[in-house]
């Protein structure tokens, strides 16, 4: 009868290959191949033990192919789940036996690819209690066999977690019209889902992943499961970022060097090298992606840290072989001598003894001046001493030196460089002491010598007899006192202080003549710089509060900071009759730098009359200031009030422009241009402005473009609306032609107007042929 089944089941996994490898070239065959293999491996039909293992492979293959649609998955997963169910209780207990173990591990891992499909079935789906119930069964079995199964399965285990922590945590919804493209996760679930809470949902995702770290708290020593661990945190901090910071600070207190504490073997060190890669390639991936992260520096840190603990635990280790000896290279011996044996016939000789080399002694300080960079100085090479170190960032110097001090500095010699330091710094103390205290006696002690004794105690002769008095002794301590010591003390003496007398102020004439050097050398300076040449796609912060300086300098910059020159200081001194001629300076410069601009904009009026924008911009934002600031109540008192009174330059420089530019304008499309330009971007306009703009329709030739001035005002500049309508009909007066544009204008805005005129010319026109 056993004779007989053996063939049979061989023929049956024959022809399911077969089927399995049509699958494989055509994933739609899977909808038909798989619920007819199901109840194959399923506990209906009593299968055998290679069935049961071909079948759980063939459902990881099924729900781990990227070319089945996501639909078809989630329907063929409602018909699979039972039967996963019955493979995983089909071992009991926590372990699994080692011909188990990997129909274990393909069952897990196809509850791992079908966790999502059935997790978002249910979001859409609230009454199908029994699949959930279902799933949660496949849940339990897989958290039990967690920390008891082997290695390989447990590493399944914990990719099923880490796959419940990535759907029961919230993800992103790219685009909420597309709900078939958006990633499985908690933000599906609506509030009052009834088997689903999110509360509920998100507190046993953080659970599961505390679990997950756990592995790597714990005194776990098995390599595969901490990488295996390490490298599905990677996966899941890239889709979930509100569980970086937890993951990254776990990863940061593990220690991949803790088998160090036993003797290291070969194999531990194989083991602890290669867990401190991975470590350090995970953390390097984080930088790579994130080089702003708020824990970069600490990342950064921690990296340096493993590397240097790997030198001193793994390659410090005295393993390596003796170095070669030298030979010699005169031609004598051409064999290696034999360390530490006499040849034959020869003299013993004993060993010398090992000499230490001594620690290079650090320069004394001398008496003269002392700076902290002397002080702390121990050597006396001029590269060394003017070498300019400020350029370096600090956290960069801070790692170079700590690595410096570890690898390269003898112990021995760094603690004798600070007792030479320590001793300077309680020298400088001692001498400073001296001098601020005044015994009883009178008597002042010299302090102790900066430089050390001789070693020949016989030739040493002290710096003084002791016949010496006090007043000789202190005489001798001021000379050689440092110079800010000294300086110090000196101060404390009654010493007059000198001051150098004030130059004579400049005449009128002296100090227009240096203020008319300086405004030329200004322009000057704008006639060579570079026209503003933004690069594609940058962008600058326009209007009001526009920067003066604009990244580089160029000529718009550099003319806006000449504007500001101009205006910014006559808004603080009045400009009154009663002051005084050195009063008035700032006023007096401000308006001989006001003429030179008026000059450079007419000079090329038709390209520059942006120019003369910025400057009236300047000039009402200047006097907009001093108002508000006049009507701030911190200003007290009448006379505070008076001098804070603004120059009106304003109004005063925009007539004398446009009076200028009079002499410029024409009829042509270009000046229609410039005029519409000016009056339409110049800040304030009030009744005098504009009837000085009308005053240039006198000339025949520029009625139109003033006319066509008026009418942009009317229709796009509102609070100026009734001041150009005004000024219309005093210039459309001048010719009443009712078909011009003018005419048209005035019908809609002010038609009493049109048809008043229109009747007296009618009037006129019948008493002129009666």
């Amino acid at each position: 009868m056993a004779a007989e089944s053996t063939p049979t089941g061989n023929t049956q996994l024959v022809q399911l290959n077969h089927a399995r490898n049509l699958a494989l070239e055509d994933p739609s065959m899977y909808t038909r191949l798989l619920p007819a293999v199901l109840p194959m491996i399923g506990s209906g039909s009593n299968p055998s033990l290679e069935l049961r293992m071909w079948g759980a492979e063939f459902l990881a293959e099924v729900f781990a192919s990227p070319t089945l649609p996501s639909d078809d998955k989630q329907l063929l997963s409602l018909q699979a789940l039972p039967v996963l169910k019955e493979l995983l209780e089909l071992v009991g207990g926590n372990t699994a036996p080692l011909e188990l173990a990997g129909m274990m591990k393909n069952t897990i891992q196809a509850a791992t690819s079908i966790y999502p499909l059935v997790f978002r079935h249910i979001v859409k789906n609230p009454e199908d209690l029994a699949t959930w119930q279902i799933m949660g069964s496949i849940k339990s079995n897989v958290l039990r066999r967690m920390d008891t199964e082997l290695p390989g399965v447990r590493i399944c285990c914990i990719k099923f977690v880490e796959r419940i922590v990535q759907t029961q945590t919230p993800g992103v919804i790219p685009d909420p019209r597309r709900p078939d493209q958006n990633e499985i996760s908690l933000a599906l679930v609506p509030p009052d889902h009834p088997i689903l809470p999110p509360t509920n949902m998100e507190a046993e995702a953080h659970g599961l992943l505390d679990r997950v770290l756990s592995i790597l708290q714990e005194d776990y020593t098995d390599p595969l499961l901490i990488t295996a661990t390490i490298n599905g945190l990677g996966a899941l901090m890239k889709l979930r970022s509100s569980l970086a910071n937890k993951i990254i600070n776990a990863v940061l207190n593990f220690n991949p060097f803790r088998m160090a504490r036993a003797p290291v073997t070969v194999a531990s060190r194989l083991i602890m090298r290669s867990i401190e890669k991975t470590v350090c390639v995970f953390l390097t991936s984080i930088l790579k992606r994130a080089p702003q992260h708020p824990l970069a520096p600490r990342i950064d840190q921690h990296i340096g840290r493993l590397h240097q603990l790997r030198k001193d635990l793994l390659e410090g280790v005295p393993d390596r072989k003796r170095p070669a000896i030298m030979e010699t290279t005169d031609g004598t011996d051409k064999k290696r001598q034999r360390v530490g044996v006499a040849p034959p016939g020869a003299p013993q000789v004993k060993p010398a003894p090992v000499v230490v080399a001594p620690t290079p002694p650090v320069a004394p300080i001398t008496p003269a001046p002392l700076s902290y960079a002397q002080l702390f100085s121990l050597t006396d090479d001029p590269n060394a001493l003017n070498m300019n170190v400020q350029p370096i960032p600090a956290d960069m110097a801070a790692r170079t030196l700590v690595l410096l001090l570890q690898d390269h500095v003898d112990t021995g010699r760094l603690e004798a460089a600070i007792n030479a330091v320590r001793n300077r710094y309680n020298t400088l103390v001692q001498a400073v002491s001296l001098l601020t205290q005044a015994p009883a006696n009178g008597a002042v002690q010299a302090p102790p010598h900066v430089m050390p004794p001789p070693e020949d105690e016989e030739d040493y002769e002290p710096d003084f007899e002791p016949t010496e008095d006090a007043e000789m002794i202190k005489n001798r301590m001021e000379m050689d006192l440092p110079e800010d010591i000294a300086a110090a003390k000196a101060s404390t003496q009654d010493v007059a202080q000198y001051r150098l007398p004030r130059p004579e102020p400049l005449s009128d004439e002296q100090l227009e003549a240096a203020s008319l050097a300086n405004i030329e050398r200004m322009f000057a300076t704008l006639d060579v710089l570079p026209k503003p040449n933004a690069t594609p796609g940058q962008t600058y912060k326009r209007g009001f509060h526009e920067p003066v300086i604009r990244g580089a300098l160029d000529r718009d910059s550099y003319f806006r900071l000449i504007v500001r020159v101009a205006v910014r200081p006559t808004m603080v001194a009045p400009e009154r009759d009663e002051l005084k001629k050195e009063e008035r300076g700032p006023a007096l410069y401000g308006d001989l730098v006001r003429h030179r601009l008026l000059q450079y904009i007419l000079s090329d009026w038709q390209h520059r009359i942006g120019y003369a924008v910025t400057w009236f911009t300047e000039e009402w934002l200047a006097e907009q200031d001093v108002l508000r600031a006049r009507a701030l109540p911190a200003i007290a008192g009448e006379e505070e009030r008076r001098t804070m009174e603004p120059r009106r330059n304003y109004r005063k420089w925009v007539l004398k422009f446009i009076d200028d530019l009079a002499a410029y304008l024409g009829g042509g499309k270009t000046d229609l241009r410039v005029l519409v330009r000016f009056i339409g971007e110049v800040p304030a306009l009030d009744p005098e402005i504009v009837s000085r703009v009308r005053m240039l329709a006198s000339d025949p030739e520029r009625e139109g473009i003033v006319a066509a001035s008026l009418r942009y005002l009317v229709q796009y500049r509102v609070p100026a609306k009734e001041m150009a309508l005004d000024a219309l009909q005093e210039v459309w007066q001048e010719n009443q032609s009712f078909e011009s544009p003018n005419a048209k204008l005035l019908t809609i805005h002010r038609p009493d107007f049109v048809e008043q005129k229109r009747r007296e010319r009618e009037a006129a026109a019948i008493v002129a042929t009666v």
